[in-house]
């Protein structure tokens, strides 16, 4: 059927269709496409043995003149041996306008940008969208297996998805190139690091002298995710009340959130040194900068090896808690997740105190790398320090209670030397009778 104006204009899909395709008579190739909400043109032609499409246009923008205009031009290029979608915008072009209106509205653009870099522009950056089908798809898939994603598909998944109903939404395509029914992988990404692989971790932190083993050393300690810790700021560590205050700008879920220093945790800040930086990790050239150190770079030559993701961390955390009998909804706020259910809505305790139990003793079950006999495990030398600081006593004055040299008492309090049992005990009765 030859088309007309008034035809394209008063058109509508076919019974029981939610989209139909009217072939122009007078113009080889071109195709009216028609669903429920919109109109546009497509252009059919096959070359070199294969059937291929692409997009011209959206109706009403593009009459029926101009969609015959393009048409004729394009299907010039076809008998000439030529596709007429290699001209066309690319992936990753059309990418680039998504992405000036997309990032505006995320919490962290960063990640969804670093997903598109990584693991979809490299299969299909470079391919017209009007070639776009499902197959690409299906290539996508093979390399994101191949690459080792497993459950971690889910992320380029709803970038992908995302990116795809915007060019719907601007007829650059003329249909979904993502399957219906997509099935992805489930169950964990990576594996959870032992128990004992965090304390060897610590232990080799305490060799090292970069500032990421500190960083390391304290993203295994606090559950923290990478960036709270590496980009941390001394305003948001408050040492008198023993928390971390990470403001909502901050976060991931972009609400404030409190974490109580533990004893494990305080010694790693208290061997930081402050200077006139706003950081606590800042950069060597500019103060004014955080340090640029890769600490997941870093962490592969740790007995995290390339086995372990450093996000993997949190993992242990939680299901050392689960083990140790904490609730569900405790792990969930020792790890910043957002609660769900009807009962979120009214209980809005921090359960701080609560927290702070658990990743005290979460510290001194992964800072225990070194045992000896007789000597008490790491995490003990914190609490000498505590009590000391928090009865006014000196160094120097402790050290001749314990007829110890100074140096001998920082050790222990730095915890580079375990604290004989007898330490805490005899402590506690002289500032019990002081």
């Amino acid at each position: 059927m030859k088309l007309t104006a008034t035809f394209v204009q008063s058109c509508s899909p076919k019974t029981n269709q939610s989209q139909s395709e009217y072939a122009d008579a007078g113009q080889r190739g071109l195709v009216l496409v028609v669903s429920n909400t919109a109109k546009s043109w497509i252009l059919r032609f096959s070359l070199h043995g294969k059937r291929k499409r692409f997009v011209l246009g959206r109706y009403p923008e593009m009459s029926l003149a101009d969609a015959r205009k393009k048409a004729s031009t394009s299907m010039a290029s076809v008998d000439a041996g030529s596709d007429p979608a290699g001209v066309a915008e690319t992936i990753d072009a059309a990418w680039g306008r998504y992405w000036k209106t997309r990032q505006s509205e995320l919490k962290h653009p960063a990640a969804d940008l670093s997903t598109f870099e990584r693991h979809i522009k490299p299969t299909v950056g470079g391919i017209a969208l009007g070639s776009l089908n499902k197959s690409h798809f299906d290539d996508l898939q093979s390399a994101w297996v191949a690459s080792g994603l497993g459950a971690g598909q889910a992320t380029p998944y709803r970038v992908l998805k995302h990116f795809e109903g915007w060019l719907l939404d601007r007829d650059l395509i003329d249909r979904a190139f993502i399957p219906r029914r997509v099935v992805l992988p489930t169950g964990a990404s990576w594996p959870v690091p032992p128990i004992d692989v965090v304390r060897d971790l610590l232990a080799w932190c305490r060799s090292q002298k970069p500032m990421a083993a500190t960083q390391l050393a304290l993203l295994a300690l606090t559950g923290a995710r990478r960036t709270m810790i590496t980009d941390l700021r001394w305003e948001e560590v408050d040492r008198d009340a023993e928390v971390f205050r990470w403001p909502a700008d901050r976060m991931k879920n972009g609400k404030a959130f409190e974490q109580p220093v533990s004893a494990a945790c305080a010694v790693w800040l208290d061997g930081i040194k402050r200077t006139s930086s706003p950081f606590v990790f800042p950069s060597r050239r500019d103060p004014k900068k955080v340090h640029a150190s890769s600490v997941n770079r870093f962490a592969h030559g740790s007995p995290l090896g390339r086995t372990y993701p450093v996000h993997s961390l949190r993992k242990t955390l939680a299901t050392w808690a689960a083990e140790e009998g904490a609730s569900d909804d405790l792990i969930g706020l020792l790890l910043s997740h957002t609660p769900s259910g009807v009962t979120s809505i009214y209980q809005k305790s921090s359960r701080l105190e609560e927290r702070r139990a658990v990743l005290d003793a979460y510290g001194r079950a992964v800072s225990a790398a070194v045992t000896f006999t007789g000597c008490s495990p790491y995490g003990t030398g914190a609490s000498l320090r505590k009590m000391r600081l928090g009865a006014g006593v000196t160094r120097e004055q402790m050290a001749v209670f314990l007829k110890v040299d100074v140096g001998v008492l920082d050790r222990w309090e730095d915890e580079i030397a375990p604290v004989p049992d007898t330490v805490l005990p005899a402590v506690m009765v002289m500032l019990a009778g002081s």
